[in-house]
């Protein structure tokens, strides 16, 4: 594997990319979908929405690219990690909300399921096709176009 080809400097990518900018997005978007998915698991009463988390991996994947300026194998594996923190923060939040008088056991045999970790891998995998692979261009062209701010000249 050529390491060089992570770098969002390489010459297949645009080099002006922000490494700030990415890191910024991917923390924006992990914050942003642990509140969603704690808020909604309290106000519909303890209902988890697994698609949910594929929703985090694509605002993390957009929040990478978009802030960060670019795509890149390195930009995807952040928005991959970013995606599962939040993920992991969300359902940390659910817990607090919806489960309080749980186990620690009880809270973490609930999260353990085969089902999780399939939504686990896509929530990372959503990630890291938005920011880490041409075919994420589609979709960050859509968000560009509905949200005017996100335009490049």
């Amino acid at each position: 594997m050529n390491l060089e080809n992570l770098s969002p400097t390489s010459e297949a990518n645009n080099a002006s990319t922000s490494m700030p900018g990415a890191l910024l997005g991917g923390v924006a978007a992990a914050v942003l979908g642990a509140l969603l998915w704690g808020i909604v698991g309290k106000v519909t009463g303890g209902w988890e929405f697994k698609y949910g988390a594929v929703v985090i991996g694509i605002m993390a994947g957009a929040g990478v690219a978009l802030l960060g300026k670019g795509q890149s194998p390195l930009h995807g594996i952040m928005a991959a990690a970013f995606g599962l923190v939040g993920i992991v923060a969300g359902k940390a939040l659910f817990e607090l909300l919806v489960h309080s008088g749980w186990s620690m056991g009880e809270h973490i045999a609930y999260h353990m399921t085969f089902i999780d970790f399939i939504f686990y891998a896509a929530t990372a995998a959503a990630g890291f096709a938005i920011a880490g692979t041409p075919a994420g261009a589609p979709v960050l062209d859509k968000i560009r176009d509905a949200v005017p701010m996100l335009r490049t000249s």
